[in-house]
């Protein structure tokens, strides 16, 4: 995982996970849930991006060109896409950053 990514570190994240064999994904390092969480596509903006209802998949392109044009620094996690079953771990924190509790839940589709 790499937080806080600028355009170079983004770009040398996605690659390293691509060259272990998984495809990159990002979530905003203080999201909750799924919001802001996006698959990272070596495909270019097309129509089928506007198709239907909004996907969690964006070309990479897309997104650096996003970084480049932000007046902003972006805080976000930058992690391999695992497939199902969905495990995630919700930490509690204090000022100090470190962790107080964690709970780990797994989710399966259709349950």
């Amino acid at each position: 995982m790499v937080a806080g990514p600028h355009r170079p570190e983004l770009v040398a994240a996605v690659e390293e996970l691509e060259a272990a064999g998984h495809k990159a994904c990002f979530k905003p390092a203080s999201g909750a849930g799924g919001v802001g969480f996006r698959v990272i596509t070596r495909a270019p903006f097309s129509l089928v991006h506007l198709n239907g209802f909004p996907s969690p998949y964006v070309p990479l392109d897309t997104v650096v060109e996003a970084l480049e044009q932000a007046d902003e620094q972006v805080d976000w996690l930058v992690m391999p896409r695992l497939e199902e079953p969905e495990v995630s771990v919700d930490c509690l924190t204090g000022p100090d950053n470190l962790v107080r509790l964690a709970v780990g839940r797994t989710r399966r589709p259709g349950l």
